[in-house]
């Protein structure tokens, strides 16, 4: 079973118009402070959670609108629903055959008796079922107002079901799906005494405890109470209080008082089990509460890991019958007192809280081994890269405020089709950034150069790149569409730096069509983007022709100026190596231990320049026609520096020789004009933020 959806109206930051989020298997929620991530979670506690506090709706939980208080908006009306689907159903459909009755014994355990006659069914699709909370509030002489809440299950696949498709939800009915939610504000003591109150004594009380093991206890307990009483001490104080105790409470009942160090039933002292940690770091036993608040935090979900487990046996095993083989091995638990939740929902705010960050990898290991299987699912928030450098982008959604109507709005992440080969690619570049879903800036580059020279130059032009939360994401210059489509759906402003590699292979009117049609792909229209000097717009003849336009550097030049309007630059002539070469040579130069090897004489600087073409330029090149004499002197360094030493030391040993001023006053055009984007980007990001606010 899974929670496959959830619907939110008027919850918190969820509006009038209801939001529906896709849930799966594993989910993760990721946006600003303030967001909506928590409520999501909430809201599904209001249904599910393992406490009347979790399922209590509250005045705090109705939406007000921007401007206004509830008081002032008068009676109204939230709703929580979730869709529940059956995956197991459609595998066992196609089971047949020898299977048929191991398919009718999976049916049993997977879909609750209370479940299958609310499924809604349509004709050619898989059964599933609609719960929701409906809750109302009203002003009246209470402070806080009067707040009427019901859980019903919608037998109509309508979006305006009628009374007679509502049918309320037993309260045995409800406890069969229980959502375990951890807030971010971690109280781990109390969060592991709740959870040891709720599933380890429920667990232990289902425990199959032979008579005998109960008697010993018992008596054993019971020597241990007489003993303790028999020290004078003990009881001399028991006196002492008896007598305190009569002075102020002479009443029939409870006139008795005595001190005990244990219990002296077998069920009392199955609530006083606890868990117990040794060695210590000076030995002996530690209680939980000595622990730190992560190992309180790993115990927490050490626990419900160890319930998960034995709810999932539970679950699996064979109904039993008094008829059963005497030589047949007995279950440890009864499974009727035991009575395991058909689904448990782990619901964890920011795991990575109280904990080192090597033991995240081992928390979503955990989450996914559980939420893999047909009982469990997992859902969580979070703020570390390091923990959706671990999921998978289909289970992300990220979240953001609308700044006009202070409601959140809810995206998936769009990625190419399985068929396409830019699909691996944009998943693995995603998980390998992130950092990504909490830019408020997007920069993608090239490579390794961009993210070491972006960062120092917007520092100089006063623009520091972390604390603005930018996110320079390299991509080679590829599938760079898919990459604004993902963030264009996300709403996260991007800008692009590409290389123009004039006279290398696809290079100059190559790269410059490639980045034209990309962004009529994006929906950029063609008179925006295609208009000529001569004020005409180019076809799609001449667009589709355009790679094989006479090379020309100044006239590239000219068509440039468009594509920056639509945040799209170029480090021309070549690549930002280049660019940073060309306007810092005594820098790059002054690191280098002896430099390359010039020949003097023509004859042999001609042939030496021409192994150095083929190397700069590759295959295909037409001579460097397109570079003056200077430039081309210049590849010999371009070759020494970036192709045999490696870029990244090279920009890291030059831009350790600038200071800020000389960077900004010399720094190419191209990348001065990209910087002031930025900033140009980010105060309207800013903007947006502080009206949501």
């Amino acid at each position: 079973m899974r929670i496959t959806s959830v619907k939110l109206k008027n919850f918190r930051c969820f509006g009038p118009e209801a939001v529906t989020i896709s849930l799966s298997a594993l989910t993760a929620f990721v946006g600003t402070n303030g967001c909506g991530k928590s409520s999501v979670l909430e809201a599904l506690s209001r249904l599910f959670g393992i406490s009347s506090t979790d399922r209590t709706v509250t005045r705090e939980d109705f939406h007000v609108p921007l401007g206004k208080t509830l008081d002032e908006v008068g009676e109204t009306a939230l709703s929580i629903e979730v869709r529940l689907d059956f995956p197991e159903l459609d595998v066992a459909d196609g089971v047949g055959g020898d299977n048929e009755g191991a398919e009718a014994a999976n049916l049993g355990t997977a879909v609750a008796d209370c479940f299958a006659q609310m499924a809604v069914r349509e004709e050619g699709a898989s059964p599933y079922c609609r719960v929701r909370l409906e809750a109302t509030w009203t002003p009246s002489a209470l402070p806080e107002g009067e707040v009427e809440q019901s859980l019903v299950w919608l037998t109509t696949s309508s979006d305006e079901p009628k009374d007679a498709d509502k049918q309320p939800v037993r309260a045995a009915d409800r406890s069969r799906i229980q959502v375990l939610y951890v807030p971010a504000a971690r109280d781990p003591v109390r969060q592991i005494r709740q959870v040891s109150g709720s599933l380890l004594h429920h667990i232990l009380q289902a425990v199959r405890w032979p008579e005998q093991v109960k008697e010993q206890v018992e008596e054993s307990s019971n020597q241990v109470i007489d003993q303790f009483s028999k020290v004078d001490g003990v009881a001399t104080l028991q006196k002492a209080l008896q007598t305190s105790w009569d002075a102020l409470h002479p009443g029939r009942f409870y006139g008795d008082v005595s001190i005990r160090p244990t219990a002296k039933r077998f069920d009392e002292l199955l609530k006083r089990v606890e868990a117990i940690f040794s060695p210590g770091p000076a030995g002996g036993e530690y209680p939980v509460e000595r622990l730190s608040d992560g190992l309180k935090s790993l115990l927490y979900l050490a626990i419900i890991s160890a319930a998960f487990e034995i709810f999932g046996t539970a679950i699996e095993a064979k109904p039993e019958s008094d008829d059963e083989d005497e030589n047949a091995k007995v279950s440890p638990f009864i499974r009727n007192e035991l009575d395991p939740p058909v689904l448990m929902v782990f619901a964890i705010e920011e795991p990575e809280n109280h904990l080192a960050p090597h033991y995240l990898g081992r928390i979503i290991t955990l989450l996914r081994k559980m939420a893999v299987s047909p009982y469990g699912q997992a859902l969580l928030t979070s703020h570390s890269a390091s923990i959706l450098s671990r999921v998978e982008p289909e289970e992300v959604r990220y979240l953001r405020l609308d700044s006009t109507k202070g409601t959140t709005l809810v995206r998936e992440v769009t990625l190419p089709s399985e068929a396409d080969a830019a699909s691996t690619y944009v998943r693995l570049a995603v998980r390998a950034h992130p950092e990504l879903y909490f830019a408020r800036l997007v920069v993608l580059g090239e490579g390794d150069s961009e993210e070491i020279v972006l960062p120092r130059l917007a520092e100089a032009m006063g623009l520091p790149i972390d604390p603005s939360f930018v996110s320079i994401v390299p991509l080679a210059g590829r599938h760079v569409n898919h990459f604004w489509k993902l963030l264009s759906d996300l709403e996260i402003p991007h800008i692009t730096l590409l290389d123009l590699d004039l006279e290398r292979s696809g290079g100059g009117w190559g790269r410059v069509k490639y980045a034209y049609e990309q962004l009529l792909e994006c929906g950029i229209t063609r008179d925006d983007l295609l208009m000529a000097e001569d004020g005409s717009v180019l076809s799609d003849d001449e667009l589709a022709g355009m790679h094989e336009w006479e090379v020309d550097r100044s006239t590239i030049d000219t068509w440039l100026p468009s594509l920056e309007g639509h945040n799209v630059f170029f480090s021309s002539p070549l690549d930002l190596d280049f660019m940073m070469l060309t306007s810092f040579k005594a820098a790059y130069m002054k690191n280098a231990k002896r430099g390359p090897s010039i020949p003097k004489d023509q004859k042999e600087y001609e042939d030496a320049l021409a192994s150095v073409l083929s190397a700069v330029l590759k295959d295909k090149h037409s001579g460097g026609k397109q570079y003056s004499a200077d430039e081309l002197r210049l590849f010999f360094w371009y070759r020494y520096l970036f192709l045999n030493r490696g870029k990244p030391v090279s920009h890291m040993m030059a831009l350790a020789d600038l200071s800020p001023e000389e960077l900004v006053a010399s720094a190419p055009n191209a990348l001065k004009r990209l910087v002031e984007r930025m900033k140009q980007q980010l105060d309207v990001a800013a903007e947006d933020e502080a009206d949501a606010g």
